[in-house]
């Protein structure tokens, strides 16, 4: 969880994953972010403004959350990240499918 922003904000590579204030909920259920720790990881992007350079490689920091053991059904992950100036929210729905 954290790439997201890249994906809601042109200027994403700006701004500092730190400051933000993030929550996370399965099914309407809160996960405890800080307990599952963070890792870092190179994503490649477009650059923002015309460039003889096609893709630009922008570091990232993610939570570390692995959702396993999901029953069928369909389940919602919501997350909210917030900043003094700036909030950014993302809904995804899972459906799971039985065997």
């Amino acid at each position: 969880i954290g790439h997201v922003l890249n994906i809601v904000s042109e200027d994403s590579d700006k701004l500092n994953w730190s400051e933000f204030s993030w929550k996370l909920f399965v099914d309407g259920q809160p996960i405890d972010l800080n307990s599952f720790g963070t890792y870092d990881f190179v994503l490649p992007t477009m650059p923002s403004s015309p460039s003889p350079i096609r893709e630009v490689f922008t570091m990232f920091t993610a939570w570390d959350v692995v959702l396993t053991n999901l029953k069928p059904g369909l389940h919602t992950v919501y997350g909210l990240a917030q900043s003094e100036t700036d909030t950014y929210s993302w809904t995804a729905n899972l459906l799971i499918e039985g065997p």
